[in-house]
């Protein structure tokens, strides 16, 4: 995720006077940047956000239109790009980017030393591009003009982050490179549907729910389900979500909510249950408080008696506050580095 104080630093070739800043007919995209005030001063650009909390941060900003991956024009004479962590994902926005540039656009990418901004430069010179490189707050900002590429290299890159059916042994989802645990059944997941009471039913949400896992179970198990809310911050995850789940469609019924849960947008009320598996990192650093406020906002949405099944790594020190909010919190099991807990409101 984007720290979007770092945002400015896309703007440093341009400080440096090695580019031209835009001007005010330039069509220009930012992607996954977030907003950052430098930006003010482009007089329109086009937006793409995978991460709701991303996408807010322009809401307001009157030169920016929010499109979608699918909505993005070939034409653009200047791209900003912030590179997740996840090498196949950075590579094929990178791809992506490439692609979209008209002949002689400029392509400007950075990302954090230790999350992949050192390779940045590599991979576009695979691409047959030349690449410029300047280093600030531990960061690599690359930029490079698109002129002759090597078309195949952009269709390889393109395609290693498509989303594509992914063979899990007894399951098989659509999944997509960048998504947490994306090539993956994740083990806290596994122990926390294994430990779910019959009684699940009514309307239920997962918060955080990924690229579907926990949903496709409890829609496969528990038929007296009425109402399953999909919750997720990263529209790819999202997309994926719809897909593995469509094999549900005539039974309960299923709402896919792209929202951030920790904003004011996360408005679900009189839930019956919800199942969780909350984050707890922001980019590489594991942070308490946000297992916390999925707490809070679980309590929040819960009805009276409701209940909440969650799983946590083993270390997380979440019963202080589980115990603080809700009226009983018992322990299920602790196994496999995870513990899983039921707390009723």
């Amino acid at each position: 995720m984007m720290d979007t104080a770092l945002a400015s630093l896309l703007f440093l070739p341009f400080e440096k006077e090695h580019i031209t800043y835009p001007t005010d007919d330039a069509h220009c995209l930012f992607w996954n940047t977030g907003y950052n005030f430098v930006f003010k001063d482009i007089a329109a650009c086009d937006v793409i956000e995978n991460y709701k909390y991303l996408s807010n941060s322009w809401i307001g900003k009157s030169n920016a239109n929010l499109i979608t991956p699918a909505q993005l024009s070939k034409e653009y004479d200047f791209i900003f790009l912030h590179l997740p962590q996840q090498k196949d994902y950075a590579r094929a926005k990178i791809g992506q980017a490439i692609a979209s540039l008209k002949t002689d656009g400029i392509l400007v990418a950075m990302a954090a030393n230790d999350a992949g901004g050192k390779n940045i430069d590599s991979w576009m010179k695979k691409t047959g591009l030349t690449p410029n490189v300047l280093s600030k707050s531990k960061c690599r900002i690359v930029w490079t003009k698109n002129t002759q590429v090597n078309q195949n290299i952009i269709e390889q890159y393109i395609e290693a982050a498509q989303p594509k059916l992914i063979d899990f042994e007894d399951y098989n989802f659509v999944s997509q490179a960048g998504i947490y645990g994306w090539n993956k059944i994740d083990v806290g997941s596994w122990t926390l549907i294994e430990n779910l009471p019959d009684s699940i039913s009514g309307d239920v949400a997962d918060i955080g729910c990924g690229y579907g896992f926990i949903g496709d179970n409890l829609l496969s198990n528990f038929k007296k389900i009425k109402t399953l809310h999909m919750v997720d911050a990263d529209y790819r995850a999202m997309q994926c979500a719809q897909e593995n789940l469509k094999k549900h469609q005539g039974g309960a019924q299923i709402n896919f909510d792209w929202i951030d849960v920790l904003s004011n947008e996360f408005t679900l009320k009189n839930l019956d249950y919800v199942v969780m598996n909350p984050p707890f990192h922001q980019g590489k650093n594991a942070q308490n408080s946000i297992g916390q406020n999925f707490i809070t906002k679980a309590h929040q949405a819960l009805k009276k008696q409701g209940c909440l099944y969650m799983v946590a790594n083993a270390h997380l020190p979440y019963e202080k506050h589980l115990n603080y909010l809700f009226s009983s919190v018992e322990k299920l099991c602790e196994s496999d580095g995870y513990k899983i807990f039921k707390a009723q409101k």
